[in-house]
C-alpha cells in the first residue's frame, strides 16, 4: 500500500452486526475513484436498545455504493432468495424497497444486494460445478435485484476450495463468474466479490487475475488476521506486519494483503479494502499481562447487542470505555472522548 497506489475503503454501517457474513461493525472500503461502500448488516435491525440500527439510520450521502446484508440461495443453489421475506420484499414497506429509496436523497448513489455467506459455501461449491445451476444463478440473481432495484450483486462464496477441500473449485469460481458478468452486463448490472485477505487462502482459493476480468470490484476482507482463537493476543487488523515474526506471520497485515491481491493481477481500482471497527476480546491467563502475545485462555464475553464471544462492535467498545473503571484504550494515545464521540 505504500507509494501511489490507492485502493477503496468499505465502510460498514451497522454499528455492531455484520451477522456470519462478515464480522464487522462499522467498517469501509475506497478506491482511486474516490468510492466509499457501505455495508449494511440488516441483522441489526433485531438487536435490543441502542444496538438496534435500521434502513432509516443510514446516511446515504457517507456512500458512493451501498451493500444491503444479505440473500441467501436455494433451490440447489439457483435461485437468488430473501432471507426475511415479511420483512424484505414488500414493494412498499420491505427492507428493499426503503434501503433503495435512499438513492432518492442521493441520485449517485449505487445499491448491491450481497448474496451468499459463509453458510452457503457447500451450496456454491455444488451450483459453480454445474452449468445449468450457474446460468440459473446468474439469470435469478439478475432477476432480482432488477425486481427490487438493486444495481448490482455483492457475491460472497467464502471460500472456493477452502471448505469443500474440492480443488475445481478454483476453476468452478471463475466459470460462475463469467457467466454471471454475461448475464448482469446484458441487464447493465455491476458484480463484485468478497474475497479473503490471507495470502495462503488467496493461493488456495482464486485465479486472481481472471477473477479481476469478470468483476467491477473486488471487496477484499482486511480483518482477523489474528484473534482469540490462536490463545494469544494480537492485531486482528494491523496496517502493517512485524517483520520480527515468522514468515507466515509477516504476511498477516493490511498492507500485505492488498499489495499481494495487486501483484497477483488485480488493478488498484478494482480493490476494495474492508476496514472492520470492532473488536477481539481475550480471557487473559494473567490480568496483568495484557499487551500484544499475552497468554489467553480463549475468548471473553460478547457484547450485549451482538453476543458474540470474544467479540465487540465499535459501540459496545464505547460503552465499555465509557461506563467501566479502569477500562482504558491501548498507550492512551487517543482520549475515550475523541474515540467514542460518535457513538
Amino acid at each position: 500500500m505504500r507509494g501511489n497506489i490507492h485502493i477503496t475503503t468499505i465502510l460498514v454501517l451497522t454499528l455492531a452486526t455484520f451477522s456470519t457474513f462478515i464480522l464487522s461493525t462499522t467498517s469501509s472500503f475506497t478506491n482511486s475513484t474516490g468510492s466509499i461502500f457501505c455495508v449494511f448488516g440488516s441483522s441489526a435491525v433485531y438487536r435490543p436498545g441502542d444496538g438496534k440500527f435500521t434502513v432509516e439510520d443510514i446516511n446515504p450521502l457517507l456512500c458512493t455504493h451501498l451493500i444491503f446484508l444479505h440473500a441467501e440461495l436455494s433451490n440447489g443453489g439457483a435461485l437468488v432468495v430473501s432471507i426475511d421475506t415479511d420483512h424484505d420484499s414488500d414493494p412498499e414497506t420491505g427492507m428493499y424497497a426503503s434501503f433503495n429509496r435512499l438513492k432518492r436523497i442521493n441520485p449517485s448513489l449505487k445499491t448491491y444486494l450481497a448474496v451468499g455467506g459463509s453458510e452457503d459455501s457447500a451450496v456454491f461449491s455444488h451450483t459453480a460445478a454445474d452449468v445449468r445451476l450457474r446460468k440459473g444463478l446468474a439469470r435469478s440473481a439478475a432477476e432480482f435485484i432488477r425486481k427490487h432495484g438493486f444495481d448490482g450483486i455483492a457475491l460472497g462464496w467464502f471460500y472456493p476450495v477452502l471448505k469443500s477441500q474440492y480443488p475445481a473449485d478454483r476453476e468452478n469460481f471463475i466459470r460462475l463468474l463469467k457467466e454471471m458478468r454475461k448475464t448482469m452486463t446484458a441487464y447493465g448490472q455491476d458484480l463484485a466479490i468478497f474475497v479473503s485477505g490471507t495470502k495462503s487462502e488467496i493461493d488456495k482459493c482464486y485465479k486472481a487475475d481472471d477473477v479481476a476480468e469478470f468483476v467491477d470490484y473486488v471487496l477484499v476482507l482486511t480483518m482477523d488476521y489474528h484473534g482469540p482463537w490462536e490463545r494469544k493476543t494480537g492485531h486482528y487488523a494491523p496496517l502493517y506486519c512485524h517483520m520480527e515474526h515468522t514468515l507466515p506471520n509477516r504476511r498477516l497485515c493490511v498492507d500485505y494483503s492488498i499489495t499481494y491481491w495487486i501483484k497477483k493481477g488485480v488493478p488498484s481500482h478494482k480493490l476494495v479494502m474492508a476496514i472492520g471497527t470492532y473488536g477481539r476480546s481475550y480471557k487473559l491467563v494473567d490480568p496483568l499481562e495484557h499487551g500484544i502475545e499475552a497468554e489467553a485462555e480463549g475468548p471473553y464475553i460478547g457484547g450485549h447487542y451482538t453476543s458474540n464471544p470474544g467479540f465487540l462492535g465499535m459501540n459496545e467498545m464505547c460503552e465499555v470505555l465509557l461506563t467501566v473503571p479502569g477500562a482504558q484504550i491501548g498507550e492512551r494515545k487517543w482520549s475515550r472522548s475523541t474515540v467514542c464521540s460518535s457513538i
